[in-house]
């Protein structure tokens, strides 16, 4: 979220208005991804001379990725193509970062620690959710964590779908789930 703060000259005192814009993330706006990829490559491309364009293929990954530093990253991705990338030509994906591509980085095309972790926790706190028939803080005790170190660890896991959750009370009803017929 963007903050503007616009004063005029008029008033005698030093009053501001501020005005709140709300932007979505990068990664919620994915075709306006290729439209900065197009604007930030043409500026690199001034700076370096290079005559290099994108492959669609390289598009596709950039525009499918999740861009969790927002703009910037994709404008810094971009520029590193760009002088990476041969002076004319087409630019393919495979100078994109793995994790853009979504490939495995590690040696011989393994899994990197980092990844295999992920899908290891992934698959251990799933477990875990599934043994305490979804009661959180039942799941929270099994894992070693404290129910808000499992929110965090399901956010951070892509675990945590509000759609999907289940509230009980101790009376055991369950809210969140539509109402029996």
């Amino acid at each position: 979220m963007g903050r503007f703060v616009a004063a005029t000259t008029r008033t005698s005192t030093a009053r501001g208005t501020v005005l709140r814009i709300e932007v979505p993330p990068l990664r919620d706006r994915g075709d306006d991804i290729v439209l900065l990829v197009d604007h930030f490559w043409q500026r690199a491309q001034s700076l370096t001379g290079s005559r290099a364009a994108p492959a669609r293929s390289t598009l596709e990954a950039l525009a499918r990725y999740h861009w969790p530093g927002n703009v910037r990253q994709l404008e810094n991705t971009v520029a590193a193509l760009v002088v990476r990338g041969p002076r004319s030509g087409v630019v393919g994906p495979a100078l994109l970062p793995a994790a853009i591509t979504g490939g495995a980085s590690g040696p011989d095309g393994a899994p990197t620690l980092h990844e295999a972790r992920q899908v290891f926790e992934r698959r251990f706190v799933s477990g875990a959710l599934a043994q305490a028939g979804g009661h959180r803080t039942k799941a929270a005790s099994a894992l070693g964590v404290t129910r808000q170190g499992l929110a965090k660890l399901l956010k951070r896991l892509d675990l945590d779908d509000p759609s999907r959750a289940v509230v009980r009370c101790s009376d055991d009803k369950r809210y969140g789930e539509p109402p029996e017929a």
